[in-house]
């Protein structure tokens, strides 16, 4: 079986090729080429049973030469960051519309096409409810990632009977190698938390193992197709509990962390200031006005059940193993 995965040299890309490999798939790496593969070759030692192809998804043409005789693509490029709702939309909607549009001309016959989304697309859970994947969605005004997200989810559906397609909406990812939630484990290692507001606020998480091996068994699960999954590890948590269990398991402190408590409009101001000095600089902080608009929302929990019955798919970590993993990485990566 040949594989196509896009943004392959991304966090949760370079996992999934590792993982695609370990499975006996014949794995073709789309990045640019200027992307670093540093990550990728950490996972995947001289990179053995992957082929490195060099294309874009917002480059047609480079995907139509790519995808010819592919049984598999898997779309991971996404934008995590920018200043304004076009930023994100040229690849996480026109980018994954051209995926669509190359396999229609070139290889509309193939096995599986996954195409990944977020959470941030369904929008937060309420009440202590955990989302399934038969809510409907509702993103978060001005959220710019969200909303993409859920645009790509309307724009891709003309597609659907059309492609077997099927699509992954992790919540937040852990893992070695994640630049995202490194600054987490970076603050909490110096006794310092951030939570947005003050009531309790669940949150589920996935470790970027359990996920590729869920999107491994969308792609060899017949019945997955034109179906739409959810993945996590564990239970929901609040985010400060979170960071309190970091700080005991993975940092061995045995007092409480410092919070800081901001409030929803603290933490937009604090975020405007972060994106006015990106603006300077030309570069996009990752913790931006959208990631805290979702961080003010009352909770993003999930439900996995779906994918235990249909795809016969388990977490094999705990929250636990994902945070130690995650941490030994960074340690021994020089990181932290």
């Amino acid at each position: 079986m040949k594989a196509a995965v896009t943004g392959a040299n991304g966090f949760i890309g370079s996992y999934l090729c590792r993982h695609l490999v370990a499975n006996g798939i014949d794995v073709h790496a789309v990045v640019r080429k200027t992307s670093d593969l540093s990550l990728l070759k950490d996972l995947v030692p001289d990179l053995e049973g992957i082929t490195l192809e060099h294309g874009d998804v917002t480059d047609i043409e480079s995907l139509k030469r790519i995808f010819v005789g592919m049984d598999v693509v898997i779309n991971t490029a996404a934008v995590l960051k920018g200043f304004k709702q076009e930023d994100y939309d040229r690849v996480n909607v026109d980018g994954y519309k051209n995926v669509c549009d190359a396999l229609l001309e070139v290889n509309p016959g193939l096995q599986r096409v996954i195409m990944f989304s977020s959470i941030a697309a369904a929008g937060p859970s309420s009440n202590g409810i955990l989302l399934t994947e038969d809510d409907p969605p509702r993103p978060v005004v001005n959220d710019f990632y969200g909303t993409s997200k859920y645009t790509m989810e309307q724009a891709i559906k003309p597609y659907m009977d059309k492609l077997p397609i099927s699509i992954v909406r992790p919540p937040s990812v852990f893992g070695g190698g994640d630049v995202v939630s490194f600054d987490l484990f970076k603050a909490v290692k110096m006794g310092i938390g951030i939570i947005v507001g003050k009531e309790i606020k669940p949150y589920s998480v996935v470790d970027v193992r359990d996920l590729v091996d869920g999107v491994y068994r969308m792609i060899i699960r017949p019945e997955a197709r034109g179906q739409l999954f959810y993945f996590g590890t564990g239970d929901p948590i609040d985010w400060g509990a979170l960071q309190d269990f970091m700080a005991r398991t993975v940092f061995n402190r045995k007092k409480k962390i410092h919070k800081l408590a901001l409030s929803a409009k603290g933490a937009l101001r604090f975020a405007s200031m972060l994106e006015f000095f990106g603006k300077i600089t030309g570069t996009p902080p990752f913790l931006n006005k959208s990631k805290m608009i979702e961080a003010g929302q009352g909770g993003w929990a999930i439900s996995y059940e779906k994918a235990k019955k249909m795809l016969g798919w388990e977490p094999r970590q705990t929250i636990e193993s994902m945070l130690k993993d995650a941490a030994k990485w960074y340690v021994d990566h020089g990181w932290l």
